[in-house]
């Protein structure tokens, strides 16, 4: 805590007028791309934020069920969808950020989601679309391993994993950024939680993984980005 105090004194990339970091990652030119259907087709049940939040409860155990990409394309627009681009530098979201910078990064375990195949996708937040990274129909498997084998990611249709690109932040704030992007971290997961709530879904949110081990499924190198969460996304036991 003492080490991102503010002030930092430090002078920042950004005053020192070095280039504005990517506002996302690059998609693999082998990676395949899904486009998701347009925010404005959502359809979904009408529930108050006081329901929503009554809904949650610390389950591990969700039922095996499937979502469709109606489904995902919603999630995804309401926790990291981008509204507007202000000035090629700047991009307005649905939830807030450090400095408004963005620094997370969204990857997504598909093991129950129609009309795509099982694997590693990463949400690709400009174009509102999901870039295929690694075909695999036992990563949800592994990728639970890494999660201390919490039941739920067994079970869920799909796990959300949020990484930081620290820099982002970092570029402009300077070590205040590194706290920054953790606490973008739960903002965001809060979204998936009551977005979820429409979709009668549960949200398990996951903070104790095997860092080193996650970073490796992720495709992460652990220090310019790396795993900070995860939540798996299904239907209760019992609620289905």
């Amino acid at each position: 805590m003492r080490a991102t105090a503010y002030p930092d004194l430090a002078t920042t990339d950004q005053l020192r007028g070095l280039p504005h970091p990517p506002l996302e990652l690059p998609v693999p030119p082998e990676a395949r791309c899904y486009p998701l259907p347009e925010p404005g087709s959502f359809e979904v049940a009408q529930v108050s934020v006081r329901d929503a939040l009554e809904w949650w409860e610390p389950s591990g155990f969700l039922g095996r069920t499937t979502l469709d990409l109606v489904d995902l394309s919603y999630l995804l627009w309401y926790t990291q969808g981008v509204r507007e681009l202000v000035d090629d530098q700047v991009t307005l979201r649905h939830v807030p950020s450090c400095g408004n910078r963005h620094p997370l990064e969204t990857y997504l375990v598909v093991s129950g989601v129609g009309g795509i195949p099982e694997g590693l996708y990463r949400y690709i937040p400009s174009s509102h679309t999901i870039a295929l990274l690694q075909p695999d129909t036992c990563l949800a498997s592994q990728f639970a391993a890494a999660c201390m084998n919490v039941p739920a990611v067994h079970l869920a249709p799909v796990t959300f994993a949020w990484t930081a690109v620290p820099y982002r932040a970092v570029w402009a704030l300077g070590n205040r950024g590194y706290r920054g992007v953790l606490i973008d971290a739960g903002h965001v997961c809060q979204a998936l939680v009551m977005t979820s709530a429409s979709l009668a879904c549960e949200v398990r949110p996951i903070d104790l993984f095997h860092d080193e081990f996650a970073n490796r499924l992720l495709g992460c190198d652990g220090v310019n980005e790396y795993a900070v969460l995860m939540a798996a996304v299904g239907k209760r036991e019992g609620r289905l």
